[in-house]
C-alpha cells in the first residue's frame, strides 16, 4: 500500500465535491475530455504539481517531514436555463461547492493543513453552448508528509 498525504486529502476533496447537490456525474479528476451535453451540473478538478515548502528532520534516526504545497484547480460547470440567469446560476452553484469544501474549516476534516482558495478566473463560457458557464477556482493545498508513517504501515 502506497501512502500519501496528498492522495488522502484529494481522495476527501472528490467524496465532498462528489456530495455536492445536483451534480449529474461524479467529479473527474484531471480529465482529459469536457463533460457530455447531459453532464450538467458538473465538477472537474485539477491537482497540479507539488513542491516542498520545508524539511524538519529532528535527529539522525528520525525520517524527514515534508510541508508540500500544491496548487487544485475546481472547475464547475452549469447548463443554464437562459443567458440572463445564467451568472446567478453559477454562483448559487460556487456557492454550494464551497460549502461542502468548507463544512468543518479549512482542513478538509484534518487531512491536510490548509486547503484555501487563492484566486478565480472570469467566468468561462465554452464554445459549445451559450448557456454553459463555468469558473475555474484556485486553491492552494499545504500538506504534511512525515516520511517515518511509510514504515509503520
Amino acid at each position: 500500500m502506497s501512502y500519501s498525504e496528498k492522495e488522502i486529502a484529494i481522495q476527501e476533496l472528490w467524496k465532498r465535491l462528489s456530495s455536492v447537490t445536483g451534480i449529474s456525474r461524479a467529479p473527474m479528476r484531471n480529465p482529459a475530455t469536457p463533460p457530455k451535453e447531459g453532464d450538467y451540473p458538473t465538477i472537474n478538478f485539477f491537482d497540479m504539481a507539488a513542491k516542498v515548502e520545508d524539511v524538519r528532520n529532528s535527529g539522525k534516526t528520525k525520517s524527514p517531514i515534508y510541508l508540500w504545497n500544491s496548487a487544485v484547480v475546481i472547475e464547475p460547470f452549469v447548463m443554464a436555463s437562459t443567458e440572463d440567469a445564467s451568472t446567478q446560476e453559477i454562483n448559487l452553484f460556487i456557492k454550494e461547492v464551497k460549502r461542502r469544501i468548507y463544512q468543518d474549516g479549512t482542513t478538509l476534516g484534518g487531512t491536510c493543513a490548509s486547503f484555501t482558495e487563492t484566486q478565480y478566473t472570469q467566468y468561462l463560457k465554452p464554445p459549445s453552448s451559450r448557456l454553459l458557464i463555468g469558473i475555474s477556482l484556485y486553491f492552494n493545498l499545504r500538506y504534511i508528509e512525515d516520511t517515518g508513517k511509510i514504515f509503520n504501515q
